[in-house]
C-alpha cells in the first residue's frame, strides 16, 4: 500500500517463486543448464539481492514438514521363464539385417531402442543431406515406428501381466495398404505378425515385480482399521489403467484396496 501511493522510501519488490525453480525447457536434469536458467531469472527481475532463502528459524520449519520413511526394495530378478524376451530378441536380430539393408549400416551394437532409434534418426538426417532416395526416408521411419512399438512391448512384459503385453501386441501397428507399401513396409509386417503367432504360444508366468507389489500392499493395508492411501506412480495413462485392473483382478488386494485412476 505504501509503495503505490508513493513516498519517500522506496519499498523493495518481492517475487516469490517455487522452491525447485526447474532448469527452463530443458526436461532432462542438467546442473549448468538449471544455474544458467536461474541466472536468466535473476537477470529478468533486476534484482539487487538476488535469490533469498530460508536461513533463519530452519529448526522450528523442519517441525511442520512431514518425516517419510522410505523402504528400499532389492532388484528383483526375471520371470521364470524368459522364452518371450528371447523371442524378441530373435526378432532384433532379423530386424536389424533390415536396418543394413536399407541404411548399409549395422545397429547390432546399440543394446537399448533408444540407441536403435538414435542411430536410424542419424541415418536419415544423413540421407535428407544428401538428397537420396525419399523411398529410402520412409523405410527408415517404418523401421524407427516398429522399433518403438516393440520397446513398448516389453516394457509391459517387464512390469504387468504377460495378459497386457498380449493385449498391446493385438492392437497392431498401422500397416500401410498393400498396394502402396514398399518392400521394406511388408517384410516389417510379416516379421511383427510372425512374432506376435510365436508370441502366443508362449507360456505365461508371474512377474516378480507384481508379486512383490502384492506383499507390500497386503502388508500396508491388510488388518488396517484407520484410512490408508497409497500411490503406484507408472509412465503413461494406459499403464495406471493396466494397474488397476491387475488390483482388481487380486482377490487378496480386491477385499481391502479400492483402486482409481489420477492421469492430472
Amino acid at each position: 500500500k505504501r509503495k503505490f501511493k508513493g513516498g519517500e522510501i522506496q519499498l523493495p519488490q518481492i517475487v516469490g517463486l517455487t522452491a525447485s525453480p526447474g532448469a527452463g525447457d530443458s526436461r532432462k536434469p542438467n546442473f549448468s543448464k538449471t544455474v544458467d536458467h536461474l541466472m536468466k531469472m535473476g537477470a529478468m527481475m533486476d534484482a539487487e539481492a538476488g535469490y533469498i532463502t530460508v536461513e533463519k528459524n530452519v529448526t522450528e520449519l523442519l517441525q511442520y514438514s512431514p518425516k517419510i520413511k522410505f523402504t528400499k526394495v532389492p532388484l528383483l530378478g526375471r520371470r521364470s521363464d524368459d522364452s518371450f524376451q528371447a523371442l524378441l530378441v530373435k526378432c532384433m536380430k532379423k530386424l536389424d539385417s533390415v536396418i543394413q539393408e536399407v541404411t548399409g549400416k549395422s545397429a547390432s551394437h546399440e543394446v537399448t531402442h533408444q540407441g536403435y532409434i538414435n542411430f536410424l534418426s542419424a541415418c536419415l538426417q544423413e540421407s535428407k543431406l544428401r538428397s537420396e532416395d525419399p523411398i529410402k526416408e520412409r523405410n527408415i521411419r517404418a523401421i524407427i515406428e516398429h522399433i518403438q512399438y516393440y520397446a513398448k512391448i516389453l516394457h509391459y512384459y517387464f512390469d504387468y501381466e504377460y495378459d497386457d503385453t498380449l493385449s498391446v501386441m493385438h492392437n497392431k501397428l498401422r500397416s500401410p495398404e498393400p498396394d502402396r507399401a514398399t518392400q521394406v513396409e511388408r517384410q516389417l509386417q510379416v516379421l511383427f505378425e510372425s512374432f506376435c503367432q510365436e508370441a502366443n504360444q508362449v507360456s505365461k508366468t508371474t512377474n516378480p515385480k507384481l508379486e512383490k507389489l502384492k506383499s507390500l500392499l497386503l502388508e500396508s493395508f491388510l488388518g488396517q482399521t484407520t484410512s490408508k492411501r497409497a500411490i503406484v506412480f507408472v509412465t503413461e495413462v494406459e499403464n495406471a489403467i493396466s494397474m488397476k485392473k491387475w488390483i482388481q483382478k487380486q482377490p487378496e488386494l480386491n477385499g481391502c484396496i479400492q483402486p482409481g485412476v489420477v492421469t492430472d
